[in-house]
């Protein structure tokens, strides 16, 4: 959905469904780890949950990938 490199221009957009926000943009970098969390348990706006396929350490994985890709030391 945010497509390779976070920006937003994945697949659904490419077929017509709205363009989720870029994980590069400041609302995104500015978000905890526990709220990237919550957002990938519960889900937000058009984004649904993925708590039923994708397992908790999984998620906890998924926010260490996009604080790579934003370019987020730790």
């Amino acid at each position: 959905c945010h497509g390779p490199e976070g920006k937003g221009d994945g697949l659904v957009a490419k077929r017509g469904f709205p363009a989720p926000p870029s994980l590069l943009a400041p609302r995104a970098l500015a978000m905890k780890d526990g709220q990237m969390f919550h957002v990938l348990t519960y889900g937000q706006a058009n984004m649904p949950s993925y708590a039923a396929q994708v397992e908790r350490e999984d998620r906890w994985r998924v926010i260490e990938y996009v604080r790579q890709l934003q370019g987020v030391r730790r």
